[in-house]
């Protein structure tokens, strides 16, 4: 309130002429709204209503934004070369797909075989006829355009042939598909029935995500397979065990507090008897918060991996760790070559350090591109071409490196973030969020690279392959694809 005497003059703003003129500018101008036009108003518009004249137009709106909000900004070109692609569904598979969806009725109550997987689709076919892209050989003399063009021509090839393998399985289980025709030839063919057609299966198309699995292969000494525990053999499929077979690797059966303790069990003695000499561990990397007063809703979840998961975790490694530190059986009978032997991997490891290892002092990252290329003159992608973090002029390596494998959305970044203690990678339930190999350290003696999310080739059906990567968080294109794919209606 003003003092007894005083005038009030009201805000600056209101006294300066600029702003005045400024405000007369902006604002729109008002309209005089008498009684007279507000009657007139009333009258047209309940002719309108009657049906007498017609309504007049609205007049737009003007557009008064002054500029987007939150807008996003387009991703870079190195994050663009890094988007994975699958193979595109003909239109016509889509119209016919979509014509039998809405025409076949489906067997209600659903057959109990139907939650079988079956291996009738690939009896016919060579386990290792699908294969992974391996990356051709290289020199130090040669130059960056030469080693990409050798890379791409390869990849070219193996695009082809792969592309040709699976038409030819698809065409096989069409075939099985449709009923056998009557050998008496008088007797007129019967009308085609509406059989789904074989839909494909899809794999990495994209030469680039290709390379960050080169690069993390060369680069790593252990490997650790990540595989769903929910259906393990869809995760390690022929053509990466094939591929990985010189190599040390762990297969990891993660969230196996989704499927249970009976179910994960099944699985493990099912693939040891299929890989009898790959050691297999189980983890889970997230528990569950503790519930406060406050605490509403659903159950929350932090990362998190339980102790005895992160001992057994490690005494695997530990374990490959000393088989990799006796020479090969080759070299032993060969004095002279055992006498100039190297072991691949740093002898001696501070394994206590590695189990106590979590908190902010751990997963301290050091970036993918930054890793130090392989010493040496020549590299044909085997495991010993690739080593780094050399001390001493023998070449021994001065840490170990531990390399992350698996499809997309089988827990590669949220078992880091266990391990650590803290979150250190970007996890997300939608698959493909790593588009980078990241290199972070565990310990001083041991670090270990995140390798992107990769679809390996496999003899699977793209529904299959769908279910596996939980259809409601894969990518907008391959669920518009696979609409027809979901079935028909139940029957009326």
């Amino acid at each position: 309130m003003a003092a007894h005497g005083d005038t009030f003059s009201g805000p600056p703003c209101s006294r300066d002429p600029s702003y005045l003129s400024q405000a007369t500018r902006t604002m729109p101008r008002k309209v005089p709204n008498s009684g007279r036009k507000k009657k007139e108003r009333q009258k047209v518009k309940r002719a309108v209503k009657r049906g007498d004249l017609e309504a007049p137009e609205k007049p737009k709106r003007k557009n008064r934004r002054v500029g987007p909000i939150r807008t996003r900004l387009p991703p870079s070109k190195p994050r663009l070369a890094l988007q994975s692609t699958f193979i595109k569904l003909s239109p016509t598979f889509l119209e016919e797909t979509k014509r039998i969806a809405g025409n076949v009725s489906v067997e209600r109550p659903l057959p109990p075989g139907a939650a079988i997987l079956s291996n009738v689709d690939t009896a016919k076919f060579e386990p290792n006829a699908l294969t992974c892209l391996g990356r051709p050989k290289w020199r130090y003399e040669q130059s960056k355009l030469e080693v990409e063009k050798n890379e791409e021509g390869v990849f070219q090839k193996w695009l082809t042939q792969s592309d040709k393998t699976v038409q030819e399985w698809q065409g096989q289980l069409d075939d099985e598909r449709r009923p056998v025709a009557d050998e008496d030839p008088e007797k007129p063919p019967p009308p085609p029935p509406d059989v789904m057609p074989a839909s494909p299966t899809i794999y990495e198309r994209n030469l680039e995500v290709w390379r960050q699995l080169w690069r993390v292969t060369e680069i790593s000494q252990i490997l650790l397979i990540l595989v769903d525990s929910r259906c393990p053999s869809l995760h390690f499929p022929p053509s990466l065990a094939s591929y990985l077979k010189d190599r040390k690797i762990i297969l990891v059966l993660t969230k196996v507090d989704i499927t249970g303790p009976e179910r994960t069990e099944a699985w493990k003695s099912y693939l040891r008897a299929k890989y009898p000499d790959i050691p297999i561990v189980e983890v889970e990397s997230y528990v569950k918060k503790e519930q406060t007063a406050v605490h509403q809703g659903k159950h929350q979840f932090e990362s998190s991996i339980p102790e005895n998961f992160r001992v057994k975790l490690i005494e695997a490694i530990k374990k490959v760790h000393a088989e990799l530190l006796e020479p090969p059986e080759e070299v032993k009978v060969r004095p002279e070559k055992l006498k100039n032997w190297i072991p691949p991997v740093k002898p001696e490891v501070d394994w206590d350090a590695v189990v106590s290892a979590k908190g902010d002092r751990v997963g301290l990252a050091v970036g993918g591109p930054a890793v130090p290329r392989p010493e040496g003159g020549q590299d044909d992608g085997s495991p010993d071409g690739g080593e780094t973090g050399r001390e001493g002029e023998r070449g021994v390596p001065g840490i170990l490196t531990i390399g992350l494998i698996g499809q997309p959305n089988v827990g590669k970044s949220s078992l880091l973030n266990a391990l650590f203690g803290t979150q250190r990678v970007t996890a997300s339930r939608t698959p493909g969020k790593t588009k980078h190999f990241q290199t972070l350290f565990w310990t001083s003696d041991v670090r270990l690279v995140d390798c992107p999310g990769l679809v390996f080739p496999n003899f699977v059906p793209m529904e299959l392959q769908v279910l596996s990567w939980h259809a409601s968080h894969l990518p907008r294109f391959c669920r518009r694809s696979l609409h027809p794919l979901r079935g028909a209606p139940p029957p009326t």
